[in-house]
Parts: structure tokens; sequence; C-alpha cells
């Protein structure tokens, strides 16, 4: 073999693994290229999921202060009417007799 043929068969073997070196380069970027969108949706998977189980938790938490609050307004409204009806015996009994009334 020649200097020429010798030199010639390294190139081509230095060519093929510059190819070799690219196509890998490919299949990572490939994978890349899956792999980025594939975490990204799951990325916005999970925060779609944080924000809806956030919102539940927030309605929960509404309703039960609701139904507190309306207990607590029947309570105050039950406690005025029994002082509105305190106030009516109280001025029934210590009111001065009408003059059409007879006693």
């Amino acid at each position: 073999m020649t200097e020429f043929e010798a030199a010639t068969v390294a190139y081509q073997q230095a060519t093929l693994s510059y190819q070799q070196g690219a196509l890998a380069l490919q299949q990572s970027q490939f994978g890349a290229a899956v792999a980025i969108p594939l975490v990204a949706f799951v990325v916005g998977a999970g925060q779609v999921i944080v924000v809806a189980i956030g919102i539940r938790v927030m309605r929960s938490t509404a309703d039960q202060r609701e139904k507190r609050e309306d207990h607590r307004h029947a309570e105050a409204m039950e406690a005025l009417r029994q002082q509105a009806d305190a106030l009516r015996v109280l001025i029934e009994r210590t009111a001065p007799p009408r003059k059409g009334d007879a006693q």
C-alpha cells in the first residue's frame, strides 16, 4: 500500500468517524427534541392539577364559612326576636293604661 492509499484510507476512516459522531449527535438532539415538549407537558399538567386542587380547596372553605355565617346569622336573628318579645312584654306591663281600656 502506498503512502497515498494509506492517507486515503485514514481520511475515509476519519470521515466515517465524523459521520458517526454527527449521527449520534442528531439522535441525541432528537431525544432532546422529544424530551423537552414532554417535560413541558408534564410540568404544565402538574400546574393545572395544583391550581384545580387549590380552587377546589378554596371552594370547600368558602362553603364551610358560608354555612357557619348562616348559622351565626340565624342565631343572632333568634336572639333579636327574643329581645323584641321581651321588650314587647315589658312595654305592655309598664305602659299606662289607655283611655279606652277598662281594667
